[in-house]
């Protein structure tokens, strides 16, 4: 019988490879990391702490040892802060983050006045590709090994969450009927440079074996918004690598883009709590393998001890028919839930998601 790494375990779910049990994945961030090691380091600060990261990988692996945490050390350009920057006006954040203040779009004129630069033409971006490069480097190899942290992963940055925040979500949103234009243009801008940002950092860190791209707010606009402003996009990244495993991040209610979500051209798709598994499946088939869905807050961290068990049973059970599960939660992990309730799911994943046809 084959002897799967948690990280080989993930990748062959995502192919629709037999595997001995449905994986468990971490949808864990420095956000619970730092509360869970009592860090008090914030934002960009915590970002580039070398030492912290790689202590975070450790001791995951010792708290979670069959867990990858996929979402620690994500390699991305950082082209679109870049972009903002060359806005005169510094009205907006970058990542939400006070410290990165950024030019605010909020005209035709102004994104007129945007231009994509050559990857890591600011300090920030090219202080972030050292890093980068020292990861691929200083990882322990057990850890590379064993949860693929940065081997062969790169991070689009992402065009249409970028554009929401800094424009905002309501004015964006009108103006996918008021100034239609408007919308495309900026994310031909942002995608293109997403794309070129992605290409220069593969040429830097090594070419990618996988690639994950997150947008939330797409999950807030209509079937028809979506395939108008999102998918074309969208699918010309995704087009970028076209022979490596595709993680779509959406943890929005995407309900009712189930239908065209797939021609993105993802692979995986790690979706929110509120899809219902059962449903995404029937309609996606075995065109994406799907990852998730246990509810972060409702189940993982407020639920009983009985509704985890009886959530994770349903969900696995539900996941496993046909292969192309990745067992995880639909949305980050909330500080202060139990660590011991990260284990169970990879217990109960043992239970209840076993194939029997193993391979041999």
């Amino acid at each position: 019988m084959v002897q799967y790494t948690p990280f080989e375990r993930f990748l062959a779910a995502a192919r629709f490879e037999k595997v001995d049990y449905v994986p468990v994945v971490g949808a864990i961030t420095h956000f619970y990391m730092d509360h869970l090691m009592e860090y008090q380091a914030k934002g960009i600060e915590a970002l580039l702490d070398r030492e912290r990261n790689i202590k975070i990988l450790r001791y995951g692996a010792e708290v979670f040892p069959e867990v990858p945490l996929i979402f620690i050390v994500n390699p991305f350009s950082n082209i679109l802060m870049d972009m903002l920057l060359q806005l005169d006006n510094r009205d907006a954040f970058y990542w939400g983050q006070s410290e990165l203040r950024v030019g605010k779009i909020r005209s035709t004129e102004d994104l007129a006045k945007i231009e994509i630069p050559e990857a890591f033409s600011s300090d920030v971006s090219r202080f972030l590709l050292g890093e980068w490069k020292w990861y691929v480097d200083h990882i322990p190899p057990d850890l590379k090994k064993d949860y693929g942290y940065c081997d062969g992963l790169i991070r689009f940055d992402s065009p249409f969450d970028t554009v929401t925040e800094n424009v905002g979500a309501s004015e964006w949103f009108i103006k996918m009927r008021t100034e239609p234009s408007f919308v495309h243009r900026a994310m031909e801008l942002f995608t293109e440079a997403a794309i070129l940002g992605a290409k220069a950092l593969a040429r830097a860190i090594g070419e990618p074996k996988w690639v994950i791209l997150a947008e939330d707010f797409p999950g807030m606009i209509s079937a028809k918004h979506y395939r108008e402003f999102v998918l074309p996009y969208h699918q010309r990244i995704f087009a970028t690598f076209p022979q490596v495993l595709k993680l779509l991040h959406n943890d929005s209610n995407t309900t009712h883009l189930l239908d065209v979500l797939p021609e993105c051209g993802m692979d995986i798709f790690h979706l929110g709590y509120e899809v219902n598994l059962r449903l995404a499946r029937e309609k996606m088939g075995k065109k994406v393998a799907l990852m998730g869905n246990i509810a972060p807050m409702g189940v993982l961290l407020r639920g009983s001890d009985e509704m985890v068990r009886q959530v994770c049973q349903e969900q696995i059970l539900i996941g496993k028919e046909g292969g192309g599960f990745i067992f995880s939660s639909g949305g980050e992990v909330n500080q202060g839930t139990d660590p011991a309730r990260i284990r169970l799911m990879v217990e109960y994943a043992k239970k209840f998601g076993r194939y029997n046809d193993l391979i041999a």
